[in-house]
């Protein structure tokens, strides 16, 4: 059962962000062009991270001793993915050559629909555990 809910949930994540994509790529520019930029890395990076998150914390609360932890363990792999997005990143933010087709402001796109993915499965595990 729970490997259903997990499937399920990472096909909605996968959707969503796939039509994000597409409606943020042709909002901003004349039309639909995939892997036209550097905004395809940072949706793919964060369409990754949110389904090892969502696989990974599924996994974390069948474990007893993890179940009142999972909300401290999600706080530190925040700072690891901010800190590993920064540092992949690290060339279009702080490096000479930045791409000026998409501003530094359409990165917080896929940030926060990855965080709303993650934090509304994260919140269902914790109901359901109760």
């Amino acid at each position: 059962m729970k490997g259903k809910v997990v499937v399920w949930h990472a096909m909605i994540t996968v959707a969503a962000f796939i039509l994000a994509y597409v409606i943020h790529t042709v909002t901003i520019a004349d039309g639909f062009h995939p892997k036209k930029d550097i905004l395809f890395s940072v949706y793919t990076f964060h369409l990754v991270f949110s389904l090892v998150v969502i696989i990974a914390f599924q996994l974390l609360s069948a474990r007893k001793k993890a179940k009142d932890q999972l909300g401290f363990i999600y706080l530190a792999v925040m700072a690891a993915k901010l800190a590993l997005f920064m540092v992949v990143f690290s060339s279009y933010f702080f490096g000479e050559s930045t791409t000026t087709t998409v501003s530094h402001g359409n990165f917080l796109v896929p940030v926060f629909l990855g965080l709303a993915c993650e934090v509304t499965f994260l919140a269902k595990t914790l109901k359901h555990m109760e």
